[in-house]
């Protein structure tokens, strides 16, 4: 048998293999097995986190426009100042570790997935020798 009709009988078996794995994908995600990123990253998170986001700039600017109303250099004034500052402060505390929980999920997530993808090809080319572009 020659080397190039080897070499597609191999390829021929790398396609189904990676067709079989592709169906297998196809029915865990049409199953609800299969989740875009990883158990602990919800998309209920994630709106979590940008409803925040908006409270806090609507905070913000309902706090800016309270303060208006207040005279200027007054005693009142630099009162509710330290006071919304601390109501801001507090949400952005609470935002920052919404963010930060989210982040070292998905972090770990993209991890996983990054040494199964080693873990995987540590197997293909183990199977098979690398690509011979001369044999093309």
């Amino acid at each position: 048998m020659k080397k190039s009709t080897e070499k597609r009988i191999k390829d021929v078996a790398d396609v189904q293999q990676m067709e079989e794995g592709l169906l297998q994908l196809l029915d865990d995600f049409h199953s609800g097995k299969l989740q875009a990123f990883g158990k602990d990253i919800t998309f209920e998170k994630m709106d979590s986190v940008r409803e925040q986001q908006e409270k806090l700039a609507r905070l913000h600017f309902d706090l800016n426009a309270q303060q208006e109303i207040y005279g200027h250099d007054s005693e009142d004034k630099r009162r509710v100042a330290k006071e919304n500052m601390q109501r801001l402060t507090e949400n952005l505390q609470q935002l920052s570790f919404s963010m930060y929980d989210l982040i070292n999920c998905f972090t770990l997530f993209v991890f996983q997935r990054f040494l199964n993808y080693l873990s995987y090809s540590e197997q293909l080319q183990s199977r098979k020798p690398g690509p011979n572009f001369t044999d093309v």
